[in-house]
């Protein structure tokens, strides 16, 4: 457990954060809003502003128009006064996008990669997409902050990827020291899985629920867990690998060396290898699973029976979570996660199912909105710097 001692400092940066945090959930607030919503003082609300109002991070935006008493300054965040970067790595494609300081998306693009490209290719479009990006922003010196999300197992000490089953040149490569050379600025790196649960939080279903799990449903199976407003990340940076939860004793021989894993049995890849008759790491991108939900869509029956099989083996291991960590919400996500996808629809049965109704009593169920969400989640990471001071919450 950290214990943070209080200091004058820190509780500047705290309130910095706090303030930062109520322009960009409200837009705009008076400062008389502002103090009755924060309980700071008129005179500490006032300083922390006026630092802000200088440094270029707020503007005024006109005078508030209230039924009794004096118009008042209306304040939000300017949004172009800093660049933020997220860019993630899914099998067969890069994806990046700019944020400004109030998280709202500026651009974004992505590039088709092949999903066995070696990792000096791989690196190439990521450098590619991240320096259009910053070249596109429009104002001199790079972006402010980088964040990187992939799929793999992270090293431990957070600085890059020791293995991608899925991409499998992404392997030995410390992406967070790579891109802090050539950019010179702050990186934070993190897994896919959880990245997507973070964009939740700021940019979608999730936004004001401490507690919700997101289970991402790509070529493989990865799980994103919110807890009292954090996400959880474990002692060795590997929470979330619900794909390798065995669910089938003797069942299908896995990557990783096991038998019988729900990614073995459920994941995109798994799926996509029953149609063809060909099992190779690698082969497949995350673009073979949208022509995957374009068949299921047009009613492929052997497509909907598979989706539907897999959606009782994700519901398993669903309700297996939910009883775990009693979340408040739980989010579908992915390529195979559409609103009506046979798919989610069969893993809400097995979930209600096989779920104690205890744990299902205030379960919200929801199939994400956000597209590129594992890259918008890295932003979120990059944007942690102004947002969230490190041991506290700041909302």
């Amino acid at each position: 457990m950290h214990y943070l001692i209080g200091n004058h400092s820190l509780m500047k940066r705290i309130n910095r954060a706090r303030v930062m945090n109520l322009l960009r959930i409200n837009g705009t607030l008076s400062r008389a809003e502002m103090t009755e919503a924060t309980g700071l003082d008129s005179k500490s609300l006032t300083n922390i502003t006026g630092e802000l109002l200088s440094e270029g991070w707020l503007e005024s935006c006109g005078l508030s128009n209230p039924a009794i008493g004096r118009p008042r300054q209306l304040l939000r965040i300017r949004s172009d006064s800093e660049s933020f970067i997220g860019a993630a790595l899914n099998p067969g494609r890069v994806v990046a996008v700019r944020c400004g300081l109030d998280g709202a998306i500026q651009a974004k693009s992505f590039q088709d990669i092949s999903p066995d490209a070696d990792r000096e290719s791989l690196m190439r479009a990521v450098f590619r997409l991240i320096d259009s990006l910053i070249g596109s922003f429009g104002r001199s010196g790079a972006a402010r902050q980088i964040g990187f999300a992939a799929p793999g197992v992270m090293m431990p000490e957070g600085s890059g990827f020791l293995l991608s089953v899925n991409i499998p040149g992404f392997k030995d490569i410390p992406v967070g020291d790579m891109l802090a050379e050539r950019y010179g600025i702050p990186v934070s790196i993190e897994d896919s899985s959880r990245s997507m649960a973070i964009a939740e939080s700021w940019f979608g279903r999730a936004r004001g629920v401490e507690n919700f799990l997101l289970v991402d449903i790509d070529i493989g199976i990865g799980l994103g867990i919110y807890s009292e407003g954090r996400i959880y990340r474990g002692t060795s940076n590997s929470s979330g690998e619900m794909g390798h939860t065995v669910i089938k004793r003797d069942g299908p021989l896995c990557y990783c060396g096991n038998r019988g894993c729900l990614e073995a049995l459920a994941s995109g890849r798994a799926l996509l290898e029953k149609i063809s008759g060909i099992r190779q790491s690698g082969r497949y991108s995350s673009e073979d699973l949208n022509r995957l939900k374009e068949a299921a869509v047009a009613g492929d029956k052997e497509v909907v029976n598979l989706l539907k099989q897999a959606g009782k083996h994700i519901g398993m291991a669903v309700a297996n979570a939910v009883n775990l960590f009693n979340p408040r919400m739980l989010i579908f996500a992915g390529p195979l996660a559409w609103e009506d996808s046979p798919l989610v629809e069969s893993a809400r049965r097995d979930l209600s199912a096989h779920a104690l109704s205890s744990s299902l009593r205030q379960l919200t169920v929801q199939v994400s909105s956000l597209h590129g969400g594992a890259a918008l989640g890295a932003a979120a990471l990059a944007l942690r710097e102004v947002y969230e001071v490190e041991g506290v919450l700041t909302i």
